[in-house]
């Protein structure tokens, strides 16, 4: 099943759709279309190939929360389709960047339990055991094969609940120390403004 928050993607006809709540991203052919709202800024921009100001490393997706393990159950001619819809540099997007999410979620994370203090050794869980990390290390695996992508990094949304005061990896939780100890701090501000939880 997939995450909640998860992105959905629609292929049709050669054409692969995004939609989220950031607005719609259509890729076909190669041709990237965004709609996020207004610009902000200037309505154009001159782009001098010849002046180099920042180097970008590239382009990438990413098959967070259950989309790779959605690629990974289908079908082998719909895996090869959605992947070179988005990685092949001849018949796709060319993307060569692919960001994974490291859960904190019971029954996909590969530490599910606490080690009991900093010095003890945790248990980590197979990739058997999480569904290949929901088919994120099936998708760079294929990525890094079929296409030479090795650009690949990901980041955790939460700790897991074991390290959290409010036992869970929803919403804000503080622990400092292995010994629950520290008390939870009655207000916090980020930049200045009150934060509840």
């Amino acid at each position: 099943m997939a995450h909640p928050r998860t992105t959905r993607m629609f292929a049709r006809h050669g054409l692969l759709v995004a939609i989220s709540g950031a607005g719609l991203v259509a890729l076909a052919a190669g041709t990237l279309v965004a709609s996020a709202g207004p610009a902000a800024a200037a309505d154009t921009a001159t782009i001098n190939g010849a002046t180099t100001f920042q180097t970008i490393t590239g382009f990438g997706a990413s098959e967070a929360f259950g989309e790779a393990q959605t690629v990974m159950n289908a079908s082998s001619p719909v895996q090869q389709q959605a992947l070179s819809l988005l990685y092949s540099p001849t018949s796709g997007a060319g993307l060569n960047i692919l960001r994974n999410w490291i859960s904190a979620d019971s029954g996909s994370t590969i530490e599910p339990n606490s080690p009991g203090s900093p010095g003890a050794a945790p248990t980590y869980l197979p990739m058997s055991q999480t569904s290949q990390d929901a088919g994120q290390l099936w998708f760079a695996q294929q990525l890094k094969a079929d296409y030479g992508v090795t650009n690949v990094f990901a980041d955790a949304w939460s700790a897991p609940a074991f390290m959290k005061t409010n036992g869970a990896n929803t919403s804000l939780g503080f622990q400092g120390t292995w010994a629950s100890s520290d008390a939870v701090p009655a207000a916090f501000t980020l930049n200045g403004t009150a934060c509840t939880t």
